[in-house]
């Protein structure tokens, strides 16, 4: 029982926008994104996911706006200060590991996006305080 990991979430969602994958001044690759998941006819929840490294690599390249997405991970807690002074608090899902469950893309497509050479155009932000 002590091998359990108490903080573990499964979610499955759709992409909300296509991602930007962005690189850290220390050289680490990571994508933010939103899931939707769908609760009810009139209801949607809006999940934020962070990925680091391959994970945001293979996200980035296989997965785009409305693509549906299976996601393992874990709850990470952030607390950051505006400019003018308020403290947030957010809680958003650390990737672990990500896969398809389908896609608007047909297999052909997806055939054509691997054999593109690796993305080299990142994009810089700020070293994460965590």
């Amino acid at each position: 029982m002590s091998n359990f990991n108490y903080n573990h979430v499964q979610l499955a969602g759709r992409i909300t926008k296509d991602t930007e994958l962005k690189s850290t001044e220390s050289g680490n690759v990571l994508v933010n994104f939103t899931i939707a998941i769908r609760e009810n006819q009139d209801k949607s929840v809006f999940i934020n996911c962070t990925a680091w490294n391959e994970k945001a690599k293979f996200i980035h390249q296989w997965f785009a706006k409305g693509d549906a997405i299976w996601i393992d991970g874990r709850l990470d807690q952030r607390t950051y200060e505006t400019s003018d002074g308020k403290k947030h608090t957010t809680i958003d899902v650390y990737v672990i590991g990500a896969n398809f469950i389908d896609s608007k893309n047909s297999k052909e497509e997806k055939r054509v996006l691997a054999e593109q050479p690796p993305i080299e155009d990142l994009k810089e932000v700020d070293e994460l305080p965590f």
